[in-house]
Formats: C-alpha cells, sequence, structure tokens
C-alpha cells in the first residue's frame, strides 16, 4: 500500500521539491486517509491528502486537521520533548547530595533544595517523555491509525511537559543570584571536588548565563505564565485549550496549500 500512496503523492511534487508519506491513517467515514507533505529547503510547500481508495472532497477537510495535529504534535514530543527528558534527574540529585544535610550554610542548603526540586520536576518530565513512548509503541505505533484519543492524550502529554518546564524555568529566574554563590560556595567548601567532571560541566553550563536572558526560557515563561497561579488541572485544561484554539486558526492557513484533492 505504502508503494501505491507514494506513486499518488509524487503526481502533486513540484521541481525541486521532496515529500514523504505518513505511516499512519485517519479514517472518515470508512476511508483511511494518509498525510503527505512537500518540502523545499526547510519550508512545508504543500500538502496532500491521499488514501488507497477514492478520495472524498468533503472528507478531506477532517482528515487533514486530524493527520497534520497528530503529525505536528507528535514531532514536538519526539523533539523538544525527548531532548529535554534525555538529561537524567541524577545530575541535579548528585549535586544537591555533596551538602551534607547538617551544614549551616544558609546558601549551601538553599543550593541543596533548589537542586533536589530541580530533579524531582525532571524526574516527572523523564517519565512522561518514556509513558508516551511506551504508549505510542502500543497504539499508534502498531496500528499505524490516528485516533482522536491518541490527539488528547498527545495534547496532556505536552500540556504537562510546558508546565513541568515552566516549573523549572521559573526556579531558575527566581534563585539565580543565590546558584551562583552556590556554586561559589561549593568550590570554596571542596565540594565541588567530590563530583564527577560531568556534574560540575552540568553546573557551570546551568549558572554560565543569566536565565531570564535565554530566549527560550523566557518564552516558555511567558507563554505559561498567564495560567502559572493556577492549580494543575485549571492550567493543564488552559494550556490545552489554547493549543487547540491556535492550531485551528493556523491550520485553516494551512488548508490553503492542500494541492490534493482540491477542497
Amino acid at each position: 500500500m505504502k508503494e501505491a500512496l507514494i506513486k499518488k503523492a509524487k503526481k502533486y511534487k513540484k521541481w525541486l521539491e521532496k515529500f514523504d508519506v505518513t505511516a499512519f491513517s485517519y479514517e472518515v467515514n470508512g476511508v483511511n486517509y494518509y498525510f503527505a507533505y512537500y518540502i523545499k529547503g526547510k519550508d512545508v510547500t504543500g500538502y496532500a491528502i491521499i488514501s488507497d481508495k477514492e478520495e472524498r472532497s468533503a472528507d478531506i477537510e477532517i482528515a487533514f486537521k486530524k493527520l497534520q495535529s497528530f503529525a505536528n504534535l507528535s514531532s514536538n514530543i519526539f523533539g523538544s520533548v525527548r531532548q529535554l527528558a534525555s538529561v537524567s534527574p541524577e545530575y541535579f540529585f548528585d549535586i544537591a547530595n555533596v551538602v551534607p544535610s547538617n551544614s549551616d550554610d544558609d546558601v549551601l542548603l538553599k543550593g541543596k533544595q533548589i537542586f533536589n526540586e530541580q530533579g524531582e520536576l525532571q524526574s516527572k518530565l523523564v517519565e512522561l517523555y518514556k509513558n508516551y513512548e511506551t504508549h505510542y509503541g502500543s497504539n499508534v505505533g502498531k496500528s499505524l491509525k490516528v485516533t482522536d484519543e491518541e490527539i488528547e492524550y498527545l495534547l496532556v502529554t505536552l500540556a504537562t511537559s510546558d508546565i513541568l518546564q515552566y516549573e523549572q524555568s521559573k526556579l531558575l529566574i527566581n534563585e539565580y543570584s543565590l546558584l551562583k554563590e552556590f556554586q561559589r560556595k561549593l568550590k570554596q567548601s571542596g565540594f565541588i571536588e567530590k563530583l564527577q567532571i560531568n556534574r560540575v560541566t552540568f553546573l557551570k553550563e546551568l549558572t554560565s548565563t543569566d536565565p531570564a536572558k535565554k530566549d527560550n526560557i523566557i518564552e516558555q515563561v511567558r507563554y505559561v505564565d498567564k495560567w502559572g497561579s493556577l492549580p494543575f488541572d485549571r492550567q493543564l485544561e488552559e494550556l490545552i485549550r489554547y493549543s487547540k484554539e491556535d492550531r485551528e486558526s493556523k491550520q485553516n492557513e494551512y488548508l490553503k496549500k492542500i494541492r490534493y484533492p482540491k477542497i
């Protein structure tokens, strides 16, 4: 079936473009639709919604929005979230653990607390990603079928990831000055010599630049901050609502790039 779909998608490719067809499909009125996209350089230049059966123009918009949503959301999971989750929580915990709990230095104790908090947040982020990876392998990865339930699961996973990243970023911004002093006192006390070299490098990178001046961190904080004071469940609801509204508005423009079938 894949070869037939590729052959059909190829008909709508323009000169110097590359294209691909997703392995997964979305079913509308008994027909399985697949998502083809065309790329020139780094830009997506067009789309096609194809099937091994006859496509129905009336169903194309439905199929496109579902397939485009899943492709976009899952790429965020397997791209940015996977990269963030690749950092082991042990990096944070190991730094915290070199400070004795009975230390009489307030800066060292506060720094220990902050790194433990960051480690807990990172543990949740790693677990979140691993759970989605397992879920994907057992569901879409096996059936190659996108469902509304799968899209909702993705939305919840990404919104949860946004909240965890927000909490980590806020903690870094609010406590940056203290963490710089914490690093200095770790050196002064000799505790830093107990850390593996990769932990020392991690600590240096974490404190090398004020997080309030890092665009990626500021962007993340601004995105979630308007709901940051709400309980977790309410934050989740608002982030999912916003994501759906934002995606819907963009998809109305993307629809204009559908080459086949015409809608």
